[in-house]
């Protein structure tokens, strides 16, 4: 069964990019422009691992990943926090929320990768 990844990220060229990558990686993907939208997609379907952006309008990815830790029903889905500043207060408030692994971008393409798949195989 191949591994279902959301990815909600607001810049579209980076969207499309994170897509693309986890596509050609064969992960079934579905990219969304911002949090409401991913908050949207989860209810509609399970995932395997979302991937956010920390900060995006309407709903942040910190707030995302705080919604989807409160629900019974995704609590244990990995979240993949992204962020252009990798600065140690993004970094702590990512642990706050339950983040299970934060990255820094730019990404390194076979490191995202990496640890996608370490993210999804974990129990």
């Amino acid at each position: 069964m191949t591994a279902s990844v959301l990815v909600a990220e607001d810049d579209r060229d980076l969207r499309e990019m994170f897509a693309q990558l986890l596509g050609s990686a064969g992960y079934d993907v579905v990219a969304v422009g911002d949090g409401h939208a991913a908050r949207e997609a989860v209810r509609e379907r399970r995932f395997d691992l979302v991937v956010t952006d920390v900060w995006m309008p309407r709903v942040s990815g910190l707030d995302l990943c705080r919604e989807l830790r409160e629900d019974p029903e995704t609590e244990q889905v990995p979240v993949l926090l992204l962020s252009a500043y990798g600065n140690l207060r993004t970094r702590e408030e990512a642990k706050l929320v339950g983040a299970t692994d934060y990255v820094s971008k730019p990404i390194m393409p076979n490191a995202f990768l990496a640890r996608v798949a370490a993210m999804i195989q974990k129990p």
